[in-house]
């Protein structure tokens, strides 16, 4: 028999609730820190991007088998990515550039941003800009975990008017494509895979989420209504720099006895004995 229980690793998380069939945070988290994640995420592990100001540990990499960031035997890369080519259209998603660490915390700096589209936050991971470009972070995992939150070291405004989008991927082939939109790769995401949160302050910014799925590949970023439609989340205003991000491992036991049946097997010994005895008896 097997059974499958998940074990909590990692990082941010949040309490929900369900808008427009998508869960979005209450940013009711408490004693919530840059680095260590929220009390409310009871054992949750932590995977802090950085570790002080000027020290880091980032893997940039699609493939995290080389990583030299390993959180309770998980090893894990990061990629940038943001919907920044196609010409005339600009809605093909292609790589961009990590940025940082600011302090605790990192950003991207698409492409359009060090070109034409420098908007104030332009090295932050957001949505903002002429060209409203949608900045997200791939986590790279070297085994399927479902997401419990993030925290950040800064938010481009106060904390109820900033969004969070999250996406597991199944695999990261549209995503690489490089001729796929985030309409093209978001449409095919089970909603257990995705949903679009609120930020909270408690000290820290933080955010919890709520998904149930399980992946190696998710995505992280300023919220995007393709992914994650919550009526009354604000659009193209949201940008943050991120610190920590937290998952579950799936654990499976897959040869575990099964305790329950065990006592009944023992009993049937004991009578298949019985039975025996009082057959010989019986013959004699």
């Amino acid at each position: 028999m097997r059974f499958n229980c998940n074990k909590t690793v990692l990082v941010l998380s949040t309490i929900g609730l369900f808008a427009s069939g998508v869960a979005s945070a209450t940013g009711s988290s408490s004693g919530c820190n840059v680095n260590t994640g929220c009390d409310s995420w009871a054992n949750a592990a932590v995977y802090d991007l950085t570790t002080s100001e000027h020290n880091y540990q980032v893997y940039e990499n699609i493939d995290p088998t080389n990583s030299t960031v390993v959180v309770n035997g998980v090893s894990i890369s990061v990629t940038a990515w943001s919907d920044t080519a196609g010409g005339s259209s600009d809605d093909i998603v292609t790589s961009a550039s990590m940025s940082g660490p600011y302090g605790e915390g990192f950003g991207i700096i698409n492409q359009d941003e060090s070109g034409f589209d420098h908007h104030d936050h332009y090295h932050a991971v957001d949505n903002m800009g002429n060209a409203t470009d949608y900045d997200m972070i791939l986590f790279s995992f070297s085994e399927a975990v479902s997401l419990t939150g993030a925290t950040f070291s800064w938010a481009g405004d106060y904390s109820w008017t900033q969004q969070v989008t999250v996406a597991g991927l199944s695999n990261i082939n549209q995503l690489t494509s490089g001729s796929a939109s985030w309409n093209d790769i978001s449409s095919g995401i089970d909603d257990s895979m995705k949903g679009s949160f609120q930020m909270g302050y408690d000290g820290t910014y933080y955010s919890d989420f709520t998904t149930s799925g399980t992946s190696q590949y998710w995505l992280v970023g300023a919220y995007n209504s393709l992914f994650a439609y919550v009526d009354g989340f604000s659009k193209h205003n949201d940008a943050f720099k991120l610190s920590s991000i937290g998952f579950n491992q799936v654990e499976d036991n897959n040869d575990d006895i099964d305790p329950v049946n065990a006592p009944s097997s023992f009993a049937l010994l004991l009578l298949a004995g019985g039975f025996a005895a009082w057959r010989r008896k019986q013959a004699k």
